[in-house]
């Protein structure tokens, strides 16, 4: 066991079967400080991916602003796919790096640039200077698999599915309220969202830099946490011991889903924001607010993910179906109702809820824990390419429709 000055896991069986409000009890009791570094790294999380969506309801607007001869599609695109870019570098590089200075580093780094990005988008002068700055941002949050890996550094291997289920909650929440905040607050100034998210990661970085610790030191490498070195060794010791010819095809279809599935949402969110203001003559706070109906349904999956995994499907067999529900966006085309667009249009939102929810349970049960670092960023990088490679013409329509038609399977 570690030495109670490093702040010590709960590791007995009584936390493990506690439930609910006794289980928050316990650690708030014995890891109040490890509690608010997880609650601060979920409000970074919760931030940054606001960061995506925020913008979403405003791309007409920015447009006419920055290029207003450029083409919607084209400057919508461009807005978007440029965070998506930088969030592929980022999370390719930020587990890496992470592994050899630390997290805490990794984790205050990014959100400073992530700050700084927000100031420059905001007195931006043309859409290339908007898109490099958001590019900047992008890349800065891309720190998910660092995330990831200090779940694992500070957690037991059987929390996996809470925290999978922590972190899905939170990324869904950011998309919901994203939109709406961002298309309200544009109604004082079209610049106003990007201010008050810079100034609110500054917060945010000065209250981790006092409280987060660093919890990458001298760590097993195998598939345990140091906080599960006598209680699960057993479980995953045989696992460890077999190569698993299948772990790299496996990793490699979750890859290809991770694409699949960021890439339609990421089209979707695109693509509605110009529908609200073309088809259906929205202005900046009703296309938020439509966006963000859409995502309240996600929220409402997540806290209901762990009760469909334990008494109805498995966590691979849910991410199928609802991969399957994502499929019916192929009949949006034929709606013109704001309505329906909009009850139809949370479906590729809640494939990629059911999907990603269960992210971090597949990569814990997949991956040895010396190469957990490597295939949670190749998966979330493959994920973050979907999202950044739906600005292509040509993919944008050939990958879509061989997604509608093969994804669920």
């Amino acid at each position: 066991m570690p030495d109670s000055s490093e702040d010590p896991l709960l590791v007995d069986e009584h936390h493990h079967h506690s439930r609910g409000r006794q289980r928050l009890w316990l650690s708030l009791k014995y890891h109040p400080r490890r509690v608010a570094e997880v609650a601060l790294l979920l409000a970074m999380v919760f931030v940054e991916w606001m960061g995506i969506t925020i913008i979403a309801p405003l791309t007409p607007w920015f447009r006419k602003k920055l290029s207003p001869e450029m083409d919607e599609g084209a400057a919508a695109s461009i807005m978007v796919a440029s965070y998506a870019v930088g969030t592929t570098v980022g999370s390719l590089i930020s587990g890496p790096i992470s592994d050899r200075i630390g997290r805490r580093p990794v984790f205050l780094a990014g959100l400073t640039l992530f700050a700084a990005s927000y100031f420059l988008a905001a007195i931006s002068w043309n859409l290339m200077s908007f898109a490099c700055f958001r590019a900047l941002g992008g890349l800065a949050s891309g720190n998910r698999p660092v995330f990831i890996a200090f779940l694992a550094d500070i957690s037991d291997p059987r929390d996996s599915t809470f925290y999978g289920v922590l972190l899905a909650t939170t990324v869904n929440a950011a998309i919901s309220i994203g939109p709406m905040i961002g298309g309200a607050l544009a109604l004082v100034e079209l610049e106003f969202p990007l201010y008050l998210f810079g100034g609110i990661s500054c917060v945010l970085l000065v209250l981790l830099f006092f409280v987060l610790r660093e919890s990458h030191h001298n760590r097993l490498t195998t598939a345990t946490t140091d906080a599960g070195g006598h209680v699960t060794d057993i479980a995953y010791d045989d696992r460890e011991s077999y190569p698993n010819t299948w772990l790299f095809p496996t990793i490699a279809m979750l890859a290809l889903t991770a694409f699949c599935a960021r890439y339609i949402i990421t089209g979707w969110s695109t693509v509605f924001g110009l529908l609200g203001a073309e088809r259906y003559g929205l202005n900046s706070a009703q296309n938020g607010l439509s966006l963000g109906l859409q995502a309240c349904v996600l929220i409402l999956l997540s806290i209901g993910y762990i009760p469909i995994t334990r008494a109805v499907l498995s966590p691979a067999l849910t991410a199928a179906a609802g991969l399957a529900v994502s499929s019916l966006l192929v009949v949006v085309p034929f709606l013109h109702n704001v309505y329906w667009t909009t009850a139809i249009g949370a479906a590729p939102g809640i494939g990629c809820c059911l999907f990603f929810s269960g992210m971090v349970y597949f990569i814990t049960i997949l991956s040895p824990g010396s190469r957990r670092g490597f295939f949670s960023s190749f998966v979330y990088t493959s994920s973050n390419i979907g999202r950044a490679s739906w600005r292509q013409p040509g993919p944008r329509v050939s990958f879509s429709v061989l997604f509608v038609i093969f994804g669920p399977t």
